[in-house]
């Protein structure tokens, strides 16, 4: 079995690459460019991978936005430009992308008072130019699916741990907070804690990420929400970190330019179809549960 895998230095792939090789699996990381077309066949024709782990582009919203045209080349023409290449291959290949919940309408007032869970049948509405593009490139692979090309698409919430970047709440929260513990900041700069959002552990990722790889019985074309179903307030979690951190009575200050219009107060996914086609029953996990694999 070949793997490709794109993004592979990022915090998906590199995840995914340190995972694989300790199970024996052999990945190949892509080093063309999405954007430059015959260096991406070529290495394609060479390497003739059986999946494409597509997790390579353009990923914070904030710096989709300030380059809206790198963030459409690279995440819309990237994917269709990797499609293309598979394409020439004639044989059969399987690629699982990493797209985002950020694609879906965001839940009203009424429905977060209700409990709503997004479930994958939810109105698609992009949430901002990032979640736009995902979109864009999820339809790129709907309409090139066939029994030669067959694509799994993760609609990720919020998969964390404390290597990701800083651009992401927790890790920023966490690293924040070994400042703050050090003397090197006075206060810690933050948008609004006291909101509740579906945090999953990247070894939830990768678990469910190779139970993918290892099912025979696919769609063509389908599409999970990747999620835990539990919302999770973010000041709880943040406490829970200074606490294992030895943090005393932290200060958080309210930052404006972090703070989203309009953000709801709680989002959170349904995963119930994902657990089903891989015949998961997990238990509910606690808070402290929680921050413990996000420390692991």
């Amino acid at each position: 079995m070949k793997i490709l895998i794109t993004g592979g230095r990022g915090f998906l792939g590199g995840w995914t690459v340190k995972s694989g090789e300790a199970d024996r699996y052999i990945l190949y990381g892509l080093k063309a460019d999405l954007t430059d077309v015959s260096a991406l066949r070529a290495e394609v024709k060479e390497l003739q991978p059986d999946y494409v782990l597509h997790f390579g582009g353009v990923s914070h919203p904030a710096t989709c936005e300030i380059d809206k045209d790198r963030a459409y080349q690279v995440n819309v023409k990237g994917t269709q430009n990797l499609v293309d290449a598979t394409g020439w291959l004639g044989k059969p290949v399987r690629i699982i992308f990493a797209s985002t919940a950020q694609v879906y309408e965001k839940p009203n007032v009424d429905e977060v008072k209700n409990g709503l869970c997004l479930t994958e049948t939810r109105k698609i509405s992009p949430q901002n130019y990032y979640a736009y593009t995902k979109h864009e490139a999820e339809q790129v692979l709907k309409i090139a699916q066939s029994s030669k090309l067959l694509v799994t698409v993760l609609r990720l919430f919020n998969v964390s741990h404390k290597s990701q970047s800083t651009k992401f709440v927790l890790p920023y929260i966490y690293h924040s907070l070994k400042k703050y513990k050090a003397g090197e900041i006075s206060s810690i700069r933050i948008g609004n804690l006291n909101v509740y959002r579906d945090f999953s552990s990247i070894y939830d990722f990768e678990e469910i990420l190779w139970s993918l790889i290892n099912r025979t019985q696919i769609q063509y074309y389908d599409c999970y929400n990747l999620c835990s179903g539990q919302p999770r307030k973010v000041f709880d979690l943040a406490m829970i970190l200074a606490k294992r951190l030895e943090v005393v009575d932290p200060v958080f200050e309210v930052d404006e330019a972090r703070i989203r219009p309009g953000d709801p107060i709680s989002i959170s996914g349904d995963p119930s179809k994902l657990n089903l086609f891989l015949n998961r029953n997990l238990p509910p996990t606690t808070d402290e549960e929680f921050i413990e694999r996000f420390l692991k």
